[in-house]
Formats: structure tokens, C-alpha cells, sequence
């Protein structure tokens, strides 16, 4: 199973001038990714329809809702946008509540458990957001804006839970969804999209012929567009990538650029432990990756730690 999703990843990122380039196991699977984009892209486009007719109905949950989500499958620092948010929030002393769906066994959800465990964050999964939403507002309460605008400014009071007694400050003041872009049955206040500088689009196909979740018109969706890993591509491609966001987008949309930084390793055996990222120089270390996007590992190890990578495992 981990070959053939290897061989539907080279070829969702394989453009189609290279086609031949690839071994005849990968050109046999092209017929069977064709078919089952087609059937996805028309599955894709019966539910958007059948949202904006009202049938699928949206629902608006009691406080503001930012969604964090991406075009493409992983690797385009969803997650770490989401745990950047939480910090900004509970330190200006809104509690935030984080609704992710859970892939892969939930490790993400444990992860941001881990990194935010000093904060007010709530962290909730499962595919039923909404559902989840209610149960965290009935038990931790809500903030209460006097209208969506005060959110902005901070202008909020605090709304008692009928449930359980909680100290101001406690309940909660915004949501924020991981993965949340094509999760139309919510209604959001700000839609942030994130984009894989080193991939990009793949070959601009829907999956599983391509990486794309959505066609990537679907941009302009956006209420803002974050350039992740800025820091490790060329001059060149970032000016070919701002000029394919401005013929693509019908009005101009703010962006941003973001990367990431290694800061510590430590001990599994003990996570809060901090060991100094010089203790690697001059060794020869094993790399084994495990996230959505090894390349931006490989090129950001190169970079911030100066190691050679002879061979990553993923």
C-alpha cells in the first residue's frame, strides 16, 4: 500500500510534459486516477451545489470562525498556522477552541495538545464539527460579542454556561478549524489559505490524478493567502508564483509568507527536554519524516542545521 500511494504521489507532481519520463507500473495506473478524478470532481460539484441551493444546510456557530486549510493534500502548514493562531489568541486573552477532523490516528490533534497544553486552548475531533462545537460551548460557555465587528477589537463579555460555573476568561471567544476549507457546512468569519511554496499545485489535476482537493481557481475563496515556506525556494520562483496569484485572483488579496524554524530536538522518552540543535554538527544522523511535505524537512535541515542528507526516509 505505502509503494502505490508513493507512485499516485510522483505522479500527482509529475507534469504532464514529463509523463513519459515515468516507468510503464506508473502509466498503467493513469486510466484508473483519470476515472476517479472525474467521479470526484462531479461528487465535489453536486455538493457545492446542493449547498448553495439550500439543501445542505450551513451552520453559524456562536462565536467567530476562522478556517486554516490549503488546494492540496498535506504538507502545507496547516497545523502549525493553527497552533500559531492559538498562541495569538490566548495570549490576548481569548480562549480558542480547535476543531480537527482527526486523520492519522488523531497524532495531529496530540500534538497541538502538547505544544498548547500552557494555554486556554480547547482542542476537539471529529468529523462532526459543529456537534463538537456544541458540546465545548456547553460545558466551557462562550464569549459574547455585541456584534461580529467588536470580535476585531476585543470588545467582548463574557456569557455564563447554563451547564457548569466557569471565571471569565474561561469560555470560549473564537473557533478555529484545521483543515477547514472544504468543510462548507460551517459558515466562517475568515477564510486563510495555505500554500505550499515548494509544490505548489502538483500537476493542477484533482486527486487522486493530481494533489488538488478543489480546482485551484477556488483561491479566490480567500480572505487571505499565507506563502508557506517562503525561505526556502529562489527569488525567481517567488516572483513566478505572485504573478500567477495575481492573474488567477479577480481582486487583490492579502499575503503573507511564513516558514519554519527548528528551535530544540528532544528525547522521546521525554518531550519537555531541550537539546541544542549544535549537537548534530559534524555527525552522521538518520532522518526519518513523517509530515505531509519530507522535501521542506530535507531543505530545512540543510539550511538551519548545515547537514549533508545523504538519504530521508519517509
Amino acid at each position: 500500500m505505502e509503494n502505490l500511494k508513493r507512485m499516485v504521489v510522483r505522479i500527482a507532481y509529475t507534469p504532464d510534459d514529463q509523463i513519459a519520463m515515468l516507468s510503464s507500473l506508473h502509466r498503467c495506473l493513469l486510466p484508473f486516477l483519470t476515472a476517479a478524478s472525474h467521479l470526484y470532481a462531479f461528487a465535489i460539484q453536486v455538493r457545492k451545489k446542493l449547498y448553495l441551493w439550500g439543501l445542505f444546510k450551513r451552520k453559524r456557530l456562536a462565536v467567530p470562525v476562522i478556517s486554516v486549510g490549503n488546494l492540496t493534500w498535506g504538507g502545507n502548514g496547516k497545523t502549525p498556522m493553527t497552533e500559531f493562531l492559538s498562541f495569538l489568541f490566548s495570549e490576548a486573552g481569548i480562549p480558542p477552541l480547535i476543531l480537527t477532523r482527526g486523520y492519522g490516528g488523531g497524532d495531529e490533534a496530540r500534538m497541538l495538545q502538547r505544544h498548547l497544553i500552557d494555554t486556554s486552548t480547547k482542542i476537539g475531533t471529529g468529523p462532526n464539527r459543529s456537534s463538537i462545537a456544541a458540546l465545548f460551548f456547553q460545558r466551557y460557555g462562550v464569549m459574547e460579542f455585541r456584534s461580529r465587528g467588536d470580535w476585531a477589537e476585543h470588545n467582548f463579555q463574557f456569557k455564563e454556561s447554563r451547564v457548569t460555573t466557569n471565571k471569565i476568561g474561561d469560555g470560549i471567544g473564537v473557533v478555529i478549524l484545521d483543515d477547514g476549507m472544504q468543510h462548507w457546512s460551517l459558515f466562517r468569519d475568515l477564510e486563510i489559505v495555505m500554500v505550499n511554496c515548494i509544490t505548489l499545485w502538483g500537476n493542477r489535476r484533482l486527486i487522486p490524478r493530481g494533489p488538488l482537493r478543489e480546482h485551484w481557481i477556488a483561491l479566490r475563496r480567500a480572505d487571505i493567502i499565507v506563502l508557506h515556506h517562503t525561505d526556502l525556494i529562489s527569488k525567481e520562483k517567488y516572483q513566478y508564483i505572485m504573478a500567477m496569484l495575481e492573474c488567477l485572483l479577480e481582486e487583490e488579496i492579502p499575503t503573507f509568507g511564513s516558514r519554519m524554524v527548528p528551535c530544540y530536538f528532544f528525547r522521546l522518552q521525554c518531550e519537555a527536554s531541550m537539546i541544542p540543535l549544535n549537537v548534530v554538527h559534524n555527525m552522521v544522523v538518520l532522518c526519518v519524516s513523517g509530515i505531509g511535505c519530507p522535501e521542506s524537512l530535507s531543505l530545512a535541515m540543510q539550511k538551519s542545521l548545515r547537514l549533508q542528507i545523504f538519504s530521508f526516509i519517509v
